[in-house]
């Protein structure tokens, strides 16, 4: 399992089932959650977690997913030669291409109008229209309203 080395950009409270975690995002997108640890070791060291300091997350691998084992905080500077990891299954932020974007847009409308998607529940309605606010959007096409006499 590699470990993850990056400087964290925000901390945040979370929980999950009534088990309280740090959600720490680094600098480079990606996101991992900081738990108890065995015997709360993890939990005793929240309060080393600072934003705008760089750390290395040691990571475990359990049933397949990977999980914050330990953390250190990495004194100085970053080296230029040492670029941040993204462990898998962390979380990535990812934006889109236009292609990939456009790809989605073309699979979305083949699977409303072949009726792959339900329109008639909420979440089929949901995608309905933000297919076609995306189209418009894409197409820039205005609609104009017309005034009541």
């Amino acid at each position: 399992m590699n470990d993850v080395i990056g400087v964290i950009q925000s901390i945040e409270d979370d929980s999950y089932q009534g088990k309280d975690f740090k959600k720490v995002t680094l600098k480079d997108g990606s996101v991992l959650k900081v738990k108890y640890g065995r015997e709360g070791l993890l939990k005793a060291k929240w309060g080393e977690l600072q934003v705008e300091r760089a750390f290395k997350f040691i990571m475990g691998d359990y049933q397949g997913k990977p999980f914050v084992q330990d953390f250190v905080a990495v004194e100085g500077e970053l080296p230029e030669s040492v670029q941040t990891t993204v462990a898998p299954g962390a979380i990535p932020k990812h934006k889109p291409s236009g292609e990939e974007r456009g790809m989605w847009l073309k699979e979305l409308g083949s699977m409303l109008r072949c009726g792959d998607i339900d329109k008639t529940t909420p979440h089929g309605k949901l995608l309905r229209h933000f297919y076609y606010a995306a189209m418009f959007n894409v197409l820039d096409i205005e609609i104009k309203e017309e005034e009541v006499k």
